[in-house]
């Protein structure tokens, strides 16, 4: 490596560390609790209070969300998050988050550094790729989704066995085990990631297939790998089946799968495209033409159409698909995956200026994401911070401007099967849905009395601030109820039978005074601690298998 280039590699690691530095101030001070960066700092937290109480998180919230046991939490997948709770479990609340950020941008660039070095891309070059994708990410990001973001920590990796395995020509179990882990990662992370994982697989297996360069052996290898995960995604799996038992009600925008206007496609993925553009700027005048006709070029232009162009009507009745919501937020990630390999790729068909043009690309990409997330701090209007991080962890709501801030549409996904009644426009809560949050109330017939609740591990207490007498003999109350999961419910101690009324727990009970307290409670099944005992074993066991044949 001549003087030069080791030069520019060092000022591009300085600029690096500093901007890594940066980006952990500017979090601290600059963040936003909106949205979707709500919602999923609620799940962090819970990690976090089952990791300090030394359970697996609770299928229900009972911590965050407002206390309603909302199955937000088993329904998402979120074991790849442990690992990033458990690093900093030390911190407050509030900066474990900021951390997990950080972190992951971190995972990011020594991933993909070393995913690039191993296959014999040169040192400066894999660190200027990595650094322009980490950030390219981050420009994009507007929320902060800890699912997704840990999948693209292994974006070139994931990518680079996809395609191996899709090519394979001969039985391979080496590869199967890597493509296992594969699947077993995504799935840990971000369920519906793994829809758009196999329908990208399959139209590259068809255009493979049509063009003769895949053989049988890659289907064998993908079956393969398949069993191999079973038993790693079986709590998963479990959890799934047995809450959907319920009837729950899924997602905003289910069925109603939004394509992405061209436009808002080449804002979205702006810079993407201008990563790949300036990647052309580095090839030869001879490669470029065959760049041009490349299936990384191809793969780029049915991404567009995906988004764009593609009948995405036809699948609004299709289980699974039918949850895509938006098409760009669903593949546009892909772009920035296949901009990282185009500039990877220039080793063998670039100018002699090449690292030159990376190197200022990779400095300028860091300046790009800084400038962005500042310009972003300033439209902040319910700043995320350790005062306001409480928000998080309301177990009964006020009702002010700032808490109304964070009821968002969200907030009814995987309630039990039912809550369409509470719904304004079919989309939001209506007021009247909102009550369970803002105005909790036990209720017998027209008789509604205000009550006081209490986060407890695995559940809550509730406390009446006045009497109730019921003539029927049952009593609402404030908390959602899914009939395939066995409640433990007391009154001062002692268990009481309940029913699920509509969407709700109602007990069996005449009358209740101001010193009685109600306590719901959920345990995960004994089973699904035992798959998860089994399962994360066996995860460790495949990877040191993997080490072992590497």
């Amino acid at each position: 490596m001549t003087t030069h280039r080791l030069w520019l590699k060092r000022i591009v690691g300085l600029f690096l560390l500093i901007s890594l530095v940066g980006y952990y101030l500017l979090l601290l001070s600059n963040s936003q609790l909106y949205r979707d960066t709500f919602f999923h700092i609620g799940r962090i937290y819970e990690i976090r209070y089952a990791f300090q109480h030394f359970e697996f998180p609770n299928w229900l919230n009972f911590q965050s969300f407002f206390g309603i046991g909302q199955a937000v939490n088993g329904m998402y997948p979120d074991i790849s998050l442990y690992p990033f709770v458990l690093l900093t479990m030390l911190l407050s609340p509030f900066h474990q988050v900021v951390a997990i950020q950080v972190l992951i941008a971190v995972l990011t660039i020594i991933v993909t550094y070393v995913c690039l070095t191993r296959r014999h891309v040169p040192t400066d070059i894999s660190l200027y790729t990595s650094t322009i994708y980490t950030f390219a990410l981050l420009c994009r990001r507007i929320e902060f989704q800890p699912g997704t973001s840990i999948i693209l920590i292994f974006g070139l990796p994931m990518a680079f066995t996809t395609f191996d395995i899709l090519v394979s020509k001969n039985f391979d179990i080496k590869l199967a085990l890597k493509f296992a882990l594969v699947v077993i990662l995504v799935l840990y992370s971000h369920f519906l990631s793994i829809i758009v994982l196999a329908f990208m697989m399959a139209s590259i297996f068809a255009y493979l297939l049509i063009t003769k360069k895949t053989s049988i052996y890659a289907i064998t290898n993908i079956l393969v790998a398949m069993i191999i995960s079973i038993l790693a995604i079986s709590p998963i799996i479990y959890r799934y089946l047995l809450i959907n038992q319920s009837g729950i009600t899924m997602p905003a925008f289910q069925g109603n799968i939004h394509s992405a206007s061209l436009p808002s496609l080449i804002k979205g993925a702006f810079v993407a495209f201008f990563v790949i553009i300036v990647s052309f700027l580095t090839y030869h005048k001879k490669s470029i033409r065959s760049v041009f006709t490349s299936p990384l070029t191809l793969l780029i232009l049915y991404v567009c159409f995906l988004c764009t162009y593609f009948p995405w009507k036809l699948f609004n009745h299709v289980p699974l698909v039918n949850d895509f919501q938006f098409t760009d937020f669903r593949f546009l990630p892909i772009l920035f995956i296949i901009a990282a390999i185009f500039i990877s790729q220039t080793q063998g068909k670039s100018i002699s200026r090449t690292y030159k043009i990376l190197g200022v690309l990779a400095i300028l990409m860091i300046l790009l994401s800084t400038a962005l997330l500042i310009h972003r701090a300033r439209k902040i209007n319910f700043p995320f911070n350790a005062d306001t991080y409480k928000a998080v962890t309301l177990v009964m709501g006020s009702y002010n401007k700032e808490e109304q801030h964070v009821n968002q549409d969200m907030y009814y996904d995987y309630y039990p099967y039912g809550v369409s009644s509470s719904l304004k426009n079919g989309v939001f809560l209506s007021k009247k849905g909102q009550r369970i949050v803002w105005n909790p109330t036990i209720k017998s017939g027209k008789n509604q009395i205000p009550i006081k609740k209490v986060a407890i591990n695995n559940g809550v207490n509730i406390t009446p601030k006045k009497s109730l007498t019921s003539t029927t003999g049952k009593i609402t109350l404030p908390m959602l109820g899914y009939k395939s999961l066995n409640y433990q419910v007391r009154v001062n101690g002692k268990n009481v039978s309940y029913t699920i009324n509509g969407l709700y727990l109602a007990i069996h009970q005449h009358h209740l005074s101001r010193s009685d307290v109600i306590t719901v409670m959920f345990h995960n099944p004994t089973i699904y601690t035992w798959l998860m005992v089994i399962a994360l074993i066996y995860v460790v066991l495949l990877i040191s298998v993997l080490v072992y044949l590497t």
